[in-house]
């Protein structure tokens, strides 16, 4: 299981399905946005984390919208990426998340494991374009371009 260092917590990033869907897909709207977030993350050298559901649920989308041959190469990239597996405590978390007092709009499935894996991981930045996030204390992907140009990584 990994475990961020409270030192190192400011230069973690979750990214959740939304952020990949809009980088796969060159035609939304958010395309450009999402390309050039994730090409400073990468520059600065910051630690991002997914969950294996995060994959699971790109591929979906991939597979639906996109076609085969395309989710078999993010299958590929996906293996190269820091992939956080649900624990039955993700689990067993989510299901309050999800029982507890509703929030406005929808929340699904996996983003409530993804909220309960960043809780116990101790992340605090999220790249996505679910608001549901913020509503559970998270900063939101609008706030990682300032993040990004305040804070500088060790090389």
């Amino acid at each position: 299981m990994l475990k961020i260092p409270k030192s190192l917590a400011h230069q973690v990033v979750f990214v959740d399905t939304s952020a990949f869907v809009t980088l796969i897909d060159p035609s939304g709207p958010e395309h450009k946005f999402s390309k050039e977030i994730f090409w400073e993350l990468a520059k600065q050298r910051w630690r991002l984390i997914t969950t294996n559901f995060v994959i699971a649920d790109t591929y979906n989308w991939i597979i639906a919208e996109m076609g085969l041959e395309l989710a078999r190469t993010w299958l590929k990239v996906a293996h190269q990426l820091n992939v956080e597996r649900i624990t039955l405590e993700d689990e067993v978390l989510a299901a309050e998340i999800l029982q507890g007092k509703p929030i406005e709009g929808s929340i699904c499935y996996t983003i409530a494991v993804n909220i309960a894996v960043m809780q116990r991981l101790g992340i605090e930045q999220v790249f996505s374009f679910e608001q549901v996030y913020k509503d559970y204390g998270f900063s939101l992907y609008k706030d990682l371009p300032g993040l990004l140009f305040s804070v500088k990584v060790a090389n």
